[in-house]
């Protein structure tokens, strides 16, 4: 039988787990995405890397994004329809976005003149890359909007993941409805974020066995 203490996929969800158990006093706070969706105006006033990373905190926590995901989506993931809304295509699901996100978002498509990369990399000078960005730039990105337009210097990207996990959960989402939705591969984590301890226990032990 293999040693599933040194899965990767395990260790991290068990560190995650005990990072929440150890701040489980700490007061949560709620992602307030209205600081995000700047009136049309003031969107197009931003610099095109202020647009970017605006766009990289909004649609991960509509979308509930990975950071993985995150790298890798292209402009041909994001779904117009007739009457001009939008959605987001992940793994072949679509996951409709408010019209407010699609407003802004269809305005920083059009600053995506040379690349097919939905979150391009910026050069020394500023200038859009046909570049993916990487983790560090990703985390960068998140802290400075988390940071200077939501005023949570001490949240990362990750935040808004978890965010979508208990918003969707107080939207009244089933707890497998919301892992599904964020595509999470077990309940343990979504259920964590929601306090739900003996879900989240019972679906770890779940996970852990079936690595066996």
């Amino acid at each position: 039988m293999p040693d599933t203490t040194r899965s990767s996929t395990i260790n991290n969800t068990l560190r995650k787990i005990e990072s929440l158990a150890r701040h489980d006093d700490k007061v949560e706070v709620d992602f307030d995405e209205t600081k995000l969706l700047l009136p049309h105006h003031e969107f197009i006033e931003c610099s095109p890397i202020k647009q970017r990373d605006l766009m990289i905190v909004a649609l991960s926590y509509e979308a509930g994004l990975k950071r993985s995901e995150l790298k890798h989506l292209n402009t041909d993931q994001v779904i117009q329809y007739d009457d001009n809304t939008l959605s987001l295509s992940i793994d072949s699901v679509s996951i409709p976005l408010s019209p407010e996100l699609g407003a802004l978002l269809l305005t920083y498509l059009g600053t995506l003149q040379d690349t097919t990369v939905l979150f391009p990399s910026f050069d020394n000078k500023k200038q859009i890359t046909s570049n993916r960005m990487n983790d560090s730039t990703i985390y960068r990105a998140s802290k400075r909007i988390l940071t200077d337009v939501l005023g949570l210097p001490n949240e990362t990207h990750h935040f808004a993941r978890k965010s979508f996990a208990r918003d969707m959960y107080r939207s009244g989402m089933s707890i497998q409805d919301v892992s599904d939705a964020g595509r999470w591969k077990s309940l343990a984590m979504p259920s964590e974020y929601n306090n739900l301890q003996s879900i989240s226990c019972e679906a770890f032990k779940k996970h852990k066995k079936n690595q066996a």
